[in-house]
């Protein structure tokens, strides 16, 4: 999965991409829920805009 490329890439579509992996990652159950946590909360510093819009 290309996510970073050195290209910018939409917030959007980053957003919507790291929804996919953390869902993808919470169903498969390979990350504990504490760890899909702690990435959502990294996720939400790291964009401008603190509410997710789907």
């Amino acid at each position: 999965m290309k996510l970073l490329t050195g290209t910018i890439v939409s917030q959007q579509t980053f957003k919507r991409q790291m929804i996919r992996i953390i869902l993808s990652w919470n169903s498969i159950g390979a990350m504990g829920f504490n760890a899909v946590d702690v990435l959502f909360r990294i996720f939400l510093e790291q964009t401008s805009d603190p509410t997710i819009k789907f």
